[in-house]
């Protein structure tokens, strides 16, 4: 299970170097929604899985996960603390744009483009997925607003 959390805190933040991956399209529309995302938002769901040469490696995950906060403020920046279903902590800091549908989040020069499903004044989902090499990756985040 440690392995599925620091998939999805990677995927989100980009904190361990060398794992930059691009989004497949992108989406330059702009709109306001920039405005609707600016605050704080608790996990409460997850769907994580990945393949390492087409078999996944059975560390997926799929449910309740109310262990993280994302904070987005309105200068740009993104954080996200919380701890994995073993007790370790994580947390980091990054800044976000967000365009239409893709979030972006970049750490230490490195970025990374996630799709937003939902985006309400409650209710927040976002999606990432990857391909690189023979490891394929895939997560989906809900989140309640909590502000």
């Amino acid at each position: 299970m440690k392995k599925v959390c620091e998939l999805w805190v990677v995927s989100l933040l980009l904190l361990c170097a060398g794992l930059s991956f691009s989004a497949c399209s992108d989406d330059d529309d702009d709109d306001s929604s920039s405005d609707v995302i600016v605050g704080k938002w608790q996990s409460t769901y997850v769907e994580v899985w990945n393949k390492i040469d087409g078999v996944d490696d059975g560390e997926g995950y799929k449910g309740p996960f109310p262990a993280a906060i994302i904070t987005f403020d309105n200068n740009k920046t993104v954080s996200i603390t919380g701890a994995d279903a073993i007790g370790d902590v994580f947390n980091g800091t990054g800044n976000y744009t967000l365009s239409g549908s893709t979030l972006t989040i970049e750490k230490s020069g490195m970025k990374s483009k996630l799709k937003v499903l939902e985006l309400t004044d409650s209710k927040l989902v976002i999606e990432y997925s990857f391909q690189e090499d023979n490891l394929e990756g895939y997560l989906k985040l809900e989140c309640k607003r909590v502000d």
